[in-house]
């Protein structure tokens, strides 16, 4: 326990720093593996009192997405190099700045992929959600809310991540493309989200 706070503070700690990395995209991806890992929680208590295969399988899913979302965070930082590397090289002449160009272009593009990947992973553990909901201990269903409302923040972290760099874009038909992707998967994870947080919600203030 005292070796996992250690490690959350020095993440904290390094995103209030002055350093561009970890920001908003590695931000995101750990509030995911933490939605993540409530909703793995709430699948783990559940099962103590009910062995059903179908919360095993949720909960290997979960654990997946977690580390997947927590390897992301040094992915999304990674990806951003290339770019800053760009945008501090020099360009002189009308040669070298047609290049700089071109490789800002690709840098702003492979930039794009690693919160896009967020966002799907963050789609996956909604989706997990929806179903564990319905085979979760009600003492564990304010967890899953928690979770999917953390899940919900990361998505749309991410997806501001796409934005930004797609703004940057001269190619804006690729930028279209890729806005098109990121805005697809908020709008249908947006309202799946609503669906099950209202789900949450009018069970807990359901009089008992």
């Amino acid at each position: 326990m005292e070796q996992t706070l250690f490690e959350c503070e020095s993440f904290i700690k390094k995103l209030a720093s002055s350093s561009p990395t970890p920001g908003g995209g590695g931000a995101s991806a750990f509030v995911g593996a933490v939605a993540a890992a409530l909703a793995s929680m709430a699948a783990n208590i559940t099962l103590k009192n009910n062995k059903d295969d179908a919360l095993i399988n949720l909960i290997t899913a979960l654990t997946t997405l977690q580390k997947d979302l927590l390897t992301l965070i040094e992915e999304d930082a990674k990806a951003f190099l290339p770019l800053a590397a760009v945008y501090k090289s020099p360009a002189t002449t009308a040669q070298e700045q047609a290049e700089k160009e071109q490789k800002k272009e690709e840098a702003l593009k492979n930039a794009c992929h690693t919160p896009l990947q967020i966002m799907k992973k963050c789609c996956q553990v909604i989706d997990i959600c929806i179903e564990l909901k319905t085979l979760a201990k009600p003492i564990v269903i304010s967890d899953i809310g928690v979770g999917i409302i953390l899940c919900k923040s990361a998505l749309e972290g991410a997806s501001l991540n796409v934005f930004c760099n797609t703004k940057l874009m001269n190619n804006r038909q690729i930028a279209i493309e890729l806005n098109k992707e990121a805005e697809n998967l908020l709008s249908i994870f947006c309202a799946k989200f609503s669906a099950l947080f209202f789900q949450i919600k009018n069970q807990l203030l359901e009089e008992g």
